[in-house]
């Protein structure tokens, strides 16, 4: 930077030292050296310094001898073949066009020696904004004043955009390598190979030199062109390409700012199949070291929508929200509701709020202070000795009721303790098989606390108590015949039951069980039970298909997103979909209602499983899988980045992991317990 300032000054000064010198010549002889040294040069540009390189041409950094400066010297690549120079020619007359403080301005265009089209433009000094957000760490943390500069950035390339498409232009290629970011706060949009001009009939006369005919109404080439995760699913499918598509591609370009990160993962097909489907990540949702705003999340979700009708209208509306967040107010996006408006509200007039609360705190304090010296005064003016006296000896009275109360309370709960005494040991046990052994052992589990069941006398305090967990053991059983309605929540279920298909095995039909199994997660509370039936249906159900359909529905309502497939054939169970990532609920997601589980509780064991494929999918913790019998288990292309006690996996034979997991690194020691296979 500091060479290149000198070299301008020194450009001046010669500039300067010119026209000194040409003022000082004689009347006779009119001394004119800029003029002449025009006249002699022939070859116009020199130093050629190569900057960058794509795909079609080059950019150099060159001397223009005759405007004295060093500008940008864009040229195909040597051999290129001749259809390139009509598009090549066209990028140039597109951008030079385009007269905007952002986008980037062209100053010649020709033909050189060896007969190829080249243009010249104004030379940037700086980084790309892909740069300038991966070698700055934290730049994405929301409130830092380098977040805020790359959103404002990003308006300048809204506006640029916006005024491109008031042009009808479309720029097709918007990727922050594409946008050059300037030591003092300039924003340029550069790269306009792509671009094209949509045809429109009402066109004003100061946009005629716009008009799609003269400029051809085509891209570079004929292919799918762009850049794979931010380009948008009508360039990949060959759609049509609108103002919309450059929506898309803004929208892709705040998700890298959010995040520091590409909205899709995967090689360049995988990606274009994610685009083309509309499945992402949504920002929020990353594994960060700082939370992305709701506000801004929902403007890329929105942005980023697969129809172009759902996106944006204009860039224009993009560009206002998130102006509306930089102004701490809330996206419409994101559909806030009254409790946000009025804490940004708060954050935004932060000293009038408080200056306001501070004098109705006040007005209400000495308000408060007032009424209750009145009230206390008319108190005393009504009092009357004789009705003083009265209330006094009703306190006394009112006291000693209340002590006898007091005791008889003390003396029913001790009678109440000492008579469950006798049968704790009982309760204590029925109550770990039914909350807790269940879950690994059903069949047995619910059989021994039956038997422990009937050992309590009907002469019992405890007897009522053991009739509502036998009920309780049927319900888990789906042995509906013999339940009976004991609460007044059991009547709804009945008359539920009562509808069922009566049949003559030990179990409801599969689609009356997803029935009871909808109805019981309406109570997140009763997740539990969900879990406790299913342990036990996967043991008795013939049709291991049915089961699974079952085992699907509270799969997704702990992973409230996840459409992907379960199968099951020969001890193999098979998990597809990105979105699936957990297959347990934590310990005080059971809400047990007697004992805690301390452990996560297995969803995918209800099932004799031997091995387990968790390929493709988002799972991250595989604890849960610890004392499992899986003897393989294959979790390649997952987000899994430790192990933990392997040796705990006692049962496990064989591990499948990708090359690019981050498990690579303790390989060794993992082949120490089992088999590794690298995929």
């Amino acid at each position: 930077m500091d060479s290149e300032n000198t070299t301008d000054q020194y450009l001046f000064n010669d500039i300067y030292d010119e026209i000194v010198d040409g003022s000082q010549s004689d009347n006779d002889f009119v001394d004119r050296p800029l003029f002449d040294s025009l006249k002699v040069i022939k070859k116009n540009y020199s130093d050629f310094e190569l900057l960058a390189q794509g795909g079609m041409k080059r950019v150099f950094k060159v001397f223009d001898k005759k405007l004295n400066r060093y500008v940008a010297y864009a040229r195909l690549h040597p051999k290129s073949p001749q259809e390139l120079h009509d598009p090549f020619i066209r990028e140039a007359r597109l951008t030079a066009l385009l007269e905007h403080p952002n986008i980037i301005s062209v100053y010649n265009i020709g033909i050189n020696e060896d007969d190829c089209p080249f243009f010249t433009m104004e030379l940037k000094v700086g980084k790309s904004l892909s740069e300038v957000i991966s070698e700055t760490p934290g730049i994405s943390r929301p409130g830092t004043d380098s977040f805020n500069m790359l959103l404002e950035s990003f308006i300048k390339v809204c506006d640029a955009l916006s005024y491109a498409h008031s042009k009808n232009v479309v720029h097709l290629d918007l990727k922050p390598e594409n946008i050059q970011m300037g030591k003092f706060g300039e924003v340029i949009v550069c790269d306009w190979g792509l671009g094209k001009i949509i045809g429109d009939e009402e066109i004003e006369y100061d946009q005629l030199l716009f008009n799609p005919d003269l400029l051809n109404n085509v891209t570079l080439t004929d292919k799918v062109v762009g850049t794979p995760g931010y380009m948008a699913p009508e360039q990949i499918s060959g759609g049509e390409k609108t103002k919309l598509t450059d929506i898309y591609s803004l929208g892709a370009m705040l998700y890298t700012i959010l995040t520091g990160k590409l909205a899709f993962s995967g090689d360049v097909d995988r990606i274009l199949e994610q685009t083309l489907k509309g499945e992402f990540q949504e920002a929020r949702e990353r594994i960060l070291d700082w939370e992305v705003p709701d506000g801004l999340n929902a403007v890329v979700v929105k942005a980023m929508q697969l129809k172009p009708d759902d996106r944006y209208q204009s860039v224009e509306n993009l560009k206002r929200e998130v102006q509306s967040y930089l102004n701490g107010r809330t996206t419409i996006a994101e559909k806030a509701g009254l409790l946000k408006e009025a804490k940004l509200f708060y954050k935004r007039n932060f000293i009038s709020c408080n200056i306001f609360l501070a004098g109705l705190f006040t007005v209400l304090i000495l308000g408060g202070v007032f009424l209750f010296q009145l009230k206390q005064h008319n108190v005393q003016l009504s009092q009357e000795k004789e009705k003083a006296e009265l209330n006094r000896q009703e306190a006394v009275s009112e006291r000693n009721r209340y002590k006898i109360a007091f005791e008889l309370m003390h003396i029913e709960k001790d009678l109440a303790t000492a008579l469950l005494n006798q049968e704790a040991a009982i309760i204590h046990k029925i109550f770990n098989l039914t909350d807790n052994v269940v879950f690994d052992l059903p069949i047995t589990s619910l059989k021994k606390a039956e038997n422990f069941i009937a050992e309590i006398p009907d002469t019992s305090r405890a007897y009522d108590w053991g009739q509502v967990q036998k009920n309780y053991i049927h319900y888990l059983r789906q042995e509906f015949h013999l339940f009976k309605v004991i609460s007044p929540q059991d009547s709804e279920l009945k008359k539920m039951i009562d509808g069922f298909t009566k049949n003559d095995r030990p179990y409801l039909e599969i689609e009356d069980l997803i029935k009871l199994i909808n109805h019981i997660l309406k109570n997140k509370y009763d997740i539990a039970d969900v879990v406790k039936i299913l342990k036990y249906d996967g043991l008795i159900r013939e049709s291991k298909e049915d089961h699974l359909k079952a085992v699907k529905v509270l799969l997704k309502k702990v992973n409230p997103k996840w459409q992907g497939e379960l199968k099951y054939k020969d001890g193999l169970l098979s998990v597809s979909g990105q979105y699936f990532e957990k297959y347990y609920p934590k310990p005080d997601e059971l809400f047990q209602r007697a004992l805690k589980v301390a452990r996560p509780v297995c969803l995918l064991n209800s099932l004799v499983v031997r091995k387990l494929d968790l390929s493709n999918t988002g799972v991250r913790d595989l604890n849960p899988l610890k004392m499992q019998r899986i003897q393989e288990l294959n979790i390649s292309d997952t987000t899994v980045v430790e192990i933990e006690n392997p040796e705990s996996f006692r049962a496990l034979k064989k591990l499948i992991i990708s090359k690019n997991s981050p498990l690579i690194k303790t390989l060794n020691s993992l082949r120490n317990h089992f088999e590794v296979e690298v995929k």
